[in-house]
């Protein structure tokens, strides 16, 4: 049975709940926002399987070999202006969508919160991209891959590279039509701050956030700006040094134990 003593021993992949058998692994947000495991030991069978997916618990099984290195970026202008880097996650993503797989990505849902989701179109895929700077929930759809990829679709993952372990442990075996992009991570912030700090900005605008972008090019692309669109056509627009989230999450203040861990 798996036991959170410290909070930097679980990054929040939600691995553990979706194997467990019984389902009697819940997740809940702890005082600052940060989804972690809860157990009802009443109806564990101590199978030891949420152990057995556990990114942090087989932290130290690392395979440091490197394969090669390549920098690339996409040749479509408009792509990379919609991305946050150079859009290579698009250009990978749509061979995948051309040859009728899967895409799994971060995407803002109505309350502009941060979870999971399956793409199967090419008009889709914009919900994908760019830079989501809070935690997403995962929720089950390590379960949705994993029927995916038995029924022998094609699936892109990317995630965080702890969440793209949690996946790996979780499927307990390798497959062929699986392929996963790791972000390079900073950490991941609160979604409990990021609430706060959106119910703020909707109050002093008197309406509704309908779009968000962290990475935002309008200035550039080395002084990129944090973009609040509203339902009353009003827009909010900071560069990222200035920006009082951005500052918090780039100062490491925010940030999941695991992270700093």
């Amino acid at each position: 049975m798996i036991k959170i003593n410290e909070k930097y021993n679980c990054c929040g992949c939600q691995a553990c709940g979706q194997i467990c058998p019984q389902e009697c692994i819940n997740f809940y947000e702890d005082n600052e926002g940060f989804l972690y495991p809860v157990i009802l030991e009443s109806k564990c069978i101590q199978c030891g399987l949420c152990e057995r997916v556990c990114p942090i618990m087989h932290c130290h099984e690392r395979d440091n070999a490197v394969l090669g290195t390549y920098v690339s970026y996409a040749k479509n202008s408009n792509i990379r202006t919609q991305s946050s880097s150079g859009g290579i996650f698009s250009v990978l993503a749509e061979i995948i969508l051309l040859n009728n797989g899967v895409v799994v990505g971060a995407a803002f849902d109505e309350n502009m919160l941060v979870r999971h989701i399956l793409v199967s179109r090419l008009e889709d895929l914009d919900k994908l991209r760019g830079s989501k700077y809070l935690q997403s929930n995962i929720g089950n759809i390590f379960l949705k891959i994993q029927q995916l990829l038995i029924s022998n679709r094609l699936v892109l993952f990317s995630g965080t590279e702890c969440q793209i372990v949690g996946l790996k442990k979780f499927l307990g075996k390798e497959y062929e039509n699986l392929y996963t992009i790791d972000i390079l991570c900073h950490g991941v912030p609160s979604p409990k701050v990021w609430r706060t700090y959106l119910n703020e900005q909707e109050k002093n605008f008197s309406a509704r956030a309908m779009k968000v972008s962290f990475r935002n090019k309008v200035r550039g692309w080395k002084e990129f700006s944090l973009q609040i669109m509203f339902d009353n056509g009003e827009k909010y627009e900071e560069i990222f040094t200035k920006d009082r989230y951005m500052k918090f999450f780039l100062r490491n203040i925010s940030l999941r134990p695991s992270c700093y861990k």
